[in-house]
């Protein structure tokens, strides 16, 4: 294995494509009129660079930070990668990472590194990295190092987060173009963003194998960030609801605010509307076909009597509709 190769066994922080957030950014563009960021556009840039959207709908990865490991291998990716002389300078730019966990890490990756043939820097990292860290910590109080270690995950703020185009890049270590960022936004980023001009932030969250927007300190850092961004309003889902279920609540809940319904009860009617909806209804339009395929893919089973199936709610367990959640001015606008 290659050096990349053997940093990546160590962490399985990997976001997969979320392509089946693609029907629900096309339905909710085109009620709305406007081009859509799919996939490698949804780049950091548009937020962060463009004129404050009236309304914002963000259908991706949610990002939590449980723990530091991917933060220290980064760290150890950036000393691998500099130029000799710069070791230090890195290192004391990340005093939040400077401590025993780290250097296990180093350990097992200078071992890791031996075992496949790359003695060179593993004999870097033991005789060099690892010394030079011990002797960064042995000047560096024991409280100070817990201190450090935990001021900056303590905070909900910085741990969670969305994933954008770039993302995997930019946790593999690897050079992003300048528009892209990071490829993460952190509930920080999101929160210095002007969306003072913004009446609605529709954010859904969708599972992966390192995000997964967590309840608790996870949830509370979105919810937190885009009201003190000047969001007036937000909805967001607490769990990923499948696809076609969501196209389908949220085209209800954009027709029930063009009527003028207040954003609250625009979205507590979109959710009745799916918790009481039946067969026979969602067989009299093409999206309602597509819920009832996608219901099939997920075995949930319709009634063996004929004759009841046609009036049974599929979609009534709290799974596909109670997800979601709406704070904020709850008041009518116009879209």
């Amino acid at each position: 294995m290659t050096p990349s190769q053997v940093l990546n066994t160590l962490s399985s922080d990997r976001f997969h494509p979320a392509s089946e957030t693609r029907l629900l950014g096309e339905s909710v563009a085109n009620k709305l009129g406007v081009k859509p960021y799919m996939q490698d556009d949804a780049l950091e840039s548009h937020l962060l660079n463009s004129h404050c959207p009236r309304i914002l709908l963000v259908a991706t990865h949610g990002y939590f930070a449980q723990e530091k490991q991917q933060a220290y291998l980064n760290l150890i990716r950036q000393l691998l990668n500099c130029t000799n002389g710069e070791e230090l300078e890195i290192l004391l730019a990340h005093p939040h990472l400077l401590d025993q966990n780290l250097l296990s890490t180093m350990k097992t990756l200078a071992i890791k590194l031996a075992e496949n043939s790359h003695e060179q820097l593993a004999n870097w990292l033991q005789n060099y990295a690892i010394v030079l860290l011990l002797e960064i910590l042995a000047k560096t109080s024991q409280e100070r190092q817990d201190r450090l270690a935990n001021a900056q995950l303590e905070n909900p703020m910085m741990r969670s987060g969305i994933a954008l185009a770039g993302a995997n890049t930019w946790l593999s270590g690897g050079t992003l173009p300048k528009k892209a960022g990071k490829g993460l936004l952190f509930a920080q980023d999101i929160a210095a963003l002007d969306l003072w001009e913004n009446e609605l932030s529709v954010l859904v969250a969708c599972e992966s194998g390192i995000g997964d927007v967590k309840l608790g300190e996870g949830v509370f850092g979105m919810r937190r960030a885009f009201p003190v961004a000047g969001c007036k309003t937000l909805v967001m889902s607490l769990w990923k609801v499948p696809e076609k279920a969501s196209v389908l609540l949220m085209d209800r809940f954009f027709n029930n605010l063009e009527a003028g319904t207040g954003r609250g009860e625009a979205l507590l009617e979109a959710q009745n509307y799916i918790r009481t909806i039946t067969v026979r209804s969602l067989k009299s339009s093409e999206l309602g076909l597509k819920v009832l395929d996608e219901l099939a893919e997920i075995k949930v089973l319709l009634p063996e009597n004929r004759d009841s199936q046609l009036d049974y709610r599929p979609l009534e367990h709290p799974y596909f509709w109670a997800a979601w959640v709406c704070q904020g001015d709850t008041s009518s606008f116009k879209l």
